[in-house]
């Protein structure tokens, strides 16, 4: 037997054995990213089978698919469609182009580049199926991951929005506000609570965090007939003073508070006399002119995004323009008061 296992000592034969195991592992990894880079392109092709393709643009797929000319070019020529509004153009090229990338790169480019301008188009499930599909080769997509965030937003898919909210935090992104203001409409959204729970819930979660006291406040006014500020007494209402100033006066059941914001804001609207001035040059001028008695000055109020500096006549949590969250500036306005029949909230 010894005789036999001599060449199991022979170091050659190990300097053998130690080759053909590297061959064996470089070959089976070669044929293994064959059929990976084989299964991705068919997967490709299915996602864009997905998508009708427009015969009457297929003129565009002689220079999308031309490997002499630069991808920058055509990138560059898709971007000019989708300035002029000719999206239909743009995506076709886009898809043709997934087509021709090879890289995992130049892949990941095109699939958020499709993603975001489908989404410019209104067409939000098919920026999310893209979104996705992008994100199968680069998982840490930021981009993508922001833009899925508002689509599930849009569309009230709040377990999905909270899903990329951990993604997100993850990543190293700043959600805390996002996911308060979540879970607050989780709470309000949640048909198997009452109203009662429903309230006592939003409460406890505005003392944790400020940025769910806006939806609390508009959930309770909506809900309630009058309301009642000893509960909320702890709202920061600078934030909220344009909820505040367009609230029947009947259904203010002011309570003792010593909340300074509070009672500057129904200062300035007339229904109680217990503030002389405010650090809010526009409360401060309207108080002032309540206590000489004239009447007929009002506040309208207008909201810039702090992040792109849009403004916009409503309120908003996420901007309509660069969809930045909690990015809202509330602007009071002092306006000559019209004679009005009503006042709704």
């Amino acid at each position: 037997m010894e005789i036999f296992f001599t060449n199991y000592h022979d170091p050659l034969f190990s300097i053998i054995i130690l080759f053909l195991i590297v061959f064996i592992i470089s070959f089976v990894s070669y044929w293994w990213s064959i059929y990976k880079h084989k299964e991705e392109n068919n997967q490709i092709k299915n996602f864009i089978k997905k998508f009708e393709t427009n015969k009457d643009l297929l003129e565009y797929e002689i220079f999308a698919k031309d490997k002499n000319i630069s991808l920058e070019s055509i990138i560059l020529i898709a971007l000019l469609y989708e300035k002029q509004g000719e999206y239909e153009k743009a995506i076709e090229i886009y898809l043709m182009l997934l087509e021709r990338v090879e890289s995992k790169e130049e892949k990941i480019q095109i699939f958020t580049m499709l993603g975001k301008l489908y989404f410019k188009a209104g067409f939000l499930k098919r920026s999310e199926i893209t979104f996705l599909e992008g994100l199968k080769y680069y998982p840490r997509n930021k981009e993508a991951l922001k833009y899925l965030l508002v689509i599930y937003d849009k569309l009230r898919k709040y377990n999905r929005v909270l899903e990329i909210l951990n993604s997100l935090e993850e990543l190293g992104v700043d959600v805390k506000k996002q996911k308060e203001y979540i879970k607050a409409l989780g709470i309000i959204t949640d048909l198997r609570l009452s109203y009662l729970d429903k309230k006592k819930k939003l409460l406890k979660l505005c003392e944790k965090n400020l940025s769910a006291q806006r939806v609390t406040l508009e959930f309770i006014s909506r809900n309630e007939k009058d309301l009642k500020f000893k509960e909320i007494s702890f709202f920061n209402f600078y934030e909220v003073m344009d909820i505040l100033w367009y609230l029947p006066k009947e259904r203010i059941v002011l309570a003792d508070t010593d909340n300074k914001a509070l009672l500057e804001i129904l200062s300035a609207r007339g229904i109680v006399k217990r503030a002389d001035k405010s650090d809010i040059f526009e409360l401060d001028v309207l108080i002032k002119l309540k206590n000489r008695g004239y009447d007929r000055a009002d506040l309208r109020f207008e909201y810039i995004c702090k992040e792109c500096k849009q403004v916009f006549p409503l309120f908003f949590y996420r901007c309509p323009h660069c969809y930045s969250f909690d990015s809202a500036y509330i602007i009071p306005k002092i306006v000559r008061r019209e004679n009005e029949k009503g006042n709704n909230l």
